[in-house]
């Protein structure tokens, strides 16, 4: 094990070599939920890019019909008399 060897090349008293080792797990337990904080955060996003996707298409569609089913009128594209 990596972690094993580390202790080793470092020498010291096996009191040293416990407490190095429970320094790391405990760092790597940190990572670890440090990791699945950001999963969570990372999954929750992605539902929100897929609902507003969806929302987004639908949105184009009724664009698309309305612009198709209405027939184009010049007066709707004329300024108020106030401009």
């Amino acid at each position: 094990m990596v972690v094993f060897q580390i202790v080793v090349l470092y020498g010291g008293t096996r009191a040293l070599k416990v407490e190095f080792l429970i320094e790391l797990e405990t760092k790597v337990a940190f990572q670890e939920d440090t990791i699945q904080q950001l999963n969570s955060v990372v999954c929750r996003q992605q539902e929100q890019i897929d609902f507003l996707l969806m929302k987004y298409q639908q949105m184009r569609a009724q664009l698309g019909e309305i612009s198709c089913n209405e027939p184009f009128s010049p007066e709707l594209n004329e300024s108020p008399p106030h401009y």
